[in-house]
């Protein structure tokens, strides 16, 4: 089968075979060529059916159905979320208003060979925005939060701050030492407020729950993210970059147990 993530600045695919991946390809993109850019990936559709998580504009979803259709494509399923699937329970009363890609994101985590039984899980998705969401022992949702990810936070400063000129890159997820530079102030102020600010939530959610988290991150930042995170949560910190994208898999799965029923 052929899993299609389509999040708020980039497109990810894969193709899985009996569970395992065996390619993908991701890019960032812009709404208004979105065909072009799905070109771009040349995404093998003729590999199965097609399961899609999309968080982006609700419109883009017509179009990424003609799109299919147009490519010979009409074996395709939206991925939407449901009170409860697969032992894992949502604690939104509208859970149709809860992201998809959050959904599926806890759905794998939750399977990940890395968390134990008897370990709650928490999955920190770091892209546009970063979620935060809590799932315990048991497969009940316990919540989570959002807030800006590092490009909106620096954007929203660029945008908002006069004769400012900033570069976009992190480069050391727990820089060491104050900065003497713009550049570099800007790069290790926003590093270290969500660096300290996430292992802080993380660590007082475990308290919360009263037992020990298993922390997945994932994500366009999470591999610099991960670096420092894993320095302040140890080994329960995992960085899986594909979390989502084996989400839908995990759910194409279950929609086809349902199917042959």
């Amino acid at each position: 089968m052929i899993a299609i993530d389509i999040g708020n600045s980039r497109i990810k695919w894969a193709h899985f075979i009996h569970g395992e991946r065996q390619s993908g390809g991701v890019s960032e993109y812009s709404s208004a060529k979105l065909e072009q850019y799905l070109d771009d990936l040349q995404i093998p559709l003729e590999y199965g059916r097609v399961f899609i998580s999309l968080v982006a504009a609700e419109e883009l979803k017509a179009r990424l159905g003609s799109y299919l259709d147009g490519r010979g494509c009409s074996d395709y399923e939206f991925v939407a979320v449901k009170t409860q699937m697969l032992g894992i329970t949502c604690v939104y009363k509208q859970p149709e208003k809860f992201g998809v890609d959050r959904w599926l994101a806890m759905i794998a985590g939750y399977y990940h060979e890395s968390r134990a039984e008897n370990e709650a899980l928490c999955v920190l998705d770091c892209g546009t925005a970063i979620t935060l969401d809590f799932v315990d022992a048991k497969g009940r949702h316990l919540g989570g939060w959002i807030m800006p990810g590092y490009r909106t936070m620096i954007h929203s400063l660029a945008m908002n701050t006069a004769r400012l000129e900033i570069e976009q890159r992190p480069t050391v997820a727990d820089r060491s030492g104050l900065a003497d530079n713009t550049a570099d102030a800007i790069d290790g102020g926003v590093s270290k407020l969500l660096m300290h600010g996430l292992s802080s939530m993380i660590e007082e959610q475990s308290t919360q729950i009263g037992a020990q988290v298993c922390c997945l991150v994932t994500g366009g930042d999470a591999d610099w993210l991960f670096e420092g995170l894993y320095k302040k949560l140890g080994s329960h910190c995992i960085h899986e970059p594909y979390l989502v994208l084996q989400g839908i898999e995990r759910v194409s799965r279950e929609s086809r147990r349902i199917k042959h029923k």
